[in-house]
């Protein structure tokens, strides 16, 4: 069989939804598909649900990671086993909407394009979303974009200027999530497109990397992902030192991972300015996005003295002595934040689009 998409689903502990995932798949109107479920060393019993709940389905394929990597490097494991001529991702939580590979490989095929960005997400406005998402009656659901200031809101290829490609990416003009797209899998492979070993913002630097390197970029408005709010996806995480940990993780790899993603493109390689441009966006997402609330939340103390965020500063220094004054400057750093609004948070409340939604019917 010829496959047209391949899906492929980055699971850890996901024994609640998983099959429901599977199966919203497996029910799309484009039968010509591979489901693809990387296995991340899960803890629950999500694998042996899988097999017994798909016993003899010949479109579903299970990889299991050596161990527990995060979801970006699940996603490369993903990227090299697929077959399809496209490729999707989709958390192990969330759903398609119906008809959504049909429609999305449909226009790929029209504009031969490299990647196919759709402009919004269905998003759940209440706080007990059903486990299968297409459940949701028209009452309890809200669409939205993430696409702010002057995004393309009709249907065509963007412009191949590389620096309008960035400044819009800058301006959050083009949203930098992994869902709600569709990807030419030889573009990625011959680019050499993939997820940094990083376990916060590496989606958004690998889409960053599609943006730059695809010779068509095609927008398309309308929804075609349904993103669960009220559970616990693999990019968030409570707010204590662990998560600190993977936060600081992710901001000391950040700047060769930006410098590799922009290597493949001319134009990134001959403006280094820009580059950092990129790098210190990204770098300030993570800071204001996820750091310093979580350091509001969890404590300055806890999560400068934990054993773990201060190895990190050992093997981020060339000496003891440096990463002593590294510490001691991230404490001066972070000490009496003011307090702010945990924006995160907000945008991925059921509680916050549903007054949204209800603000925009008066």
């Amino acid at each position: 069989m010829e496959v047209k998409v391949s899906v492929v689903i980055a699971m850890y502990n996901a024994s609640k939804y998983i099959c429901d995932c599977i199966r919203n798949v497996l029910d799309q109107n484009l039968t010509d598909i591979e489901v693809i479920v990387v296995n991340d060393c899960s803890t629950d019993d999500s694998i042996e649900l899988i097999k017994r709940t798909f016993p003899d389905e010949e479109r579903l394929v299970i990889i299991e990671q050596p161990h527990n990597m995060g979801p970006g490097e699940a996603r490369n494991a993903g990227i090299k086993a697929a077959r399809g001529k496209y490729l999707a991702f989709l958390d192990s939580d969330d759903a398609l909407t119906k008809g959504a590979l049909d429609k999305l490989y449909a226009k790929a095929e029209e504009y031969s394009a490299d990647v196919v960005h759709g402009t919004n997400i269905l998003v759940p406005i209440v706080a007990d979303a059903p486990v299968s998402l297409l459940d949701l009656s028209d009452d309890d659901i809200y669409e939205i974009s993430f696409e702010q200031g002057e995004p393309q809101t009709y249907e065509g290829l963007i412009t191949s200027d590389i620096s309008a490609r960035v400044g819009s990416w800058l301006k959050h003009e083009i949203h930098w999530s992994v869902w709600n797209k569709l990807y030419r899998t030889e573009f990625l492979r011959e680019k050499g497109i993939h997820f940094a070993p990083m376990k916060m913002a590496e989606d958004q630097i690998f889409c960053f990397s599609c943006l730059i390197n695809a010779d068509k970029y095609l927008i398309i408005p309308g929804s075609y992902y349904i993103y669960r709010l009220d559970a616990q996806s693999l990019s968030r995480g409570k707010y204590n030192s662990r998560f600190a940990c993977k936060i600081i993780e992710a901001m000391f790899a950040c700047y060769d991972a930006v410098t590799e993603a922009a290597s493949g493109n001319s134009y990134m390689r001959n403006d280094p300015d820009c580059v950092d441009t990129v790098y210190i966006y990204v770098l300030d997402g993570l800071d204001s996005g996820f750091l310093k609330p979580c350091i509001r939340s969890a404590g300055l103390g806890t999560v400068i003295d934990d054993k773990d965020v201060r190895e990190l500063f050992r093997r981020a220094a060339s000496s003891e002595s440096v990463a002593a004054y590294m510490i001691e400057n991230f404490r001066k750093t972070y000490a009496d934040l003011p307090d702010e609004p945990d924006i995160f948070r907000m945008v991925t409340s059921p509680e916050f689009w549903r007054e949204q939604k209800e603000k925009g019917e008066q």
